[in-house]
C-alpha cells in the first residue's frame, strides 16, 4: 500500500534504524545515522506487549547503527523540515525546554517531557515513550496485530480487539 501518511503502531519502545519512520505529537520524524556503513539488515518483529503499546525491535545483527551521529529529520512537505540533531548519549524530546534537551515547539499534541532516546546495553539508539498521553507511534509495512493494539492510518486512531470467546453453556 502505498498510502501517503502511511501506517503507525503505538509503542512503548523501539530501536532505531537508518529511515524508521515514528510519529512525536503531530510530526512525522524519520532517523537518519550519519554513519551509512553501520545500517540494520533485520525486519520489524513485536517482541512484548505492554501497557499503553506494544515494544518493536530488530534482531541483533553485526553493523547494527551503533553511530554517535543520530539525526531526526521531519517529515514535511509544508515547510522546511525541522531537523533534530542528538547530542549526547540520551536526549528527551518534548515541548519543555526546562528539561528537555531536544525541544519541539508549537505542538498542542506534545507533552513537556515526551520520549526519551538513548542508548541500550549492546550501545543500541533507542526510542522510549514517557507515559505521554498521544503516545509514541512508529511507522509500520506489516504488523501482526494483538489483542488492544493501538493503530493509526492517516489521522485515525483505532483499537485492535480480538472477539471474545464464550463458551457455550451445553460444551458443544
Amino acid at each position: 500500500m502505498n498510502s501517503r501518511n502511511g501506517t503507525f503502531v503505538r509503542v512503548r519502545r523501539c530501536r532505531l534504524k537508518q529511515g524508521r519512520k515514528f510519529l512525536l505529537g503531530s510530526r512525522i520524524f524519520s532517523v537518519m545515522f550519519s554513519d551509512e556503513g553501520n545500517r540494520d539488515k533485520g525486519t520489524e518483529l513485536p517482541n512484548e506487549a505492554a501497557a499503553g503499546g506494544t515494544s518493536l525491535f530488530t534482531p541483533a545483527l553485526p553493523g547494527y547503527e551503533k553511530t554517535n551521529h543520530v539525526t531526526l529529520v521531519e517529515c514535511t512537505r509544508d515547510r522546511r523540515p525541522l531537523e533534530i540533531k542528538i547530542p549526547a548519549q540520551e536526549c528527551w524530546l518534548g515541548s519543555d525546554s526546562q528539561s528537555c534537551q531536544c525541544v519541539i515547539e508549537d505542538d498542542p499534541w506534545l507533552d513537556g517531557r515526551h520520549a526519551r532516546l538513548f542508548r541500550d546495553a549492546q550501545n543500541r539508539w533507542v526510542i522510549e515513550d514517557a507515559a505521554s498521553v498521544n503516545g509514541l507511534w512508529v511507522g509500520i509495512h506489516a504488523f501482526r496485530l494483538r489483542d488492544r493494539t493501538w493503530i493509526q492510518m492517516g489521522e485515525q486512531r483505532l483499537l485492535f480487539r480480538l472477539p471474545s470467546v464464550v463458551p457455550s453453556p451445553s460444551g458443544g
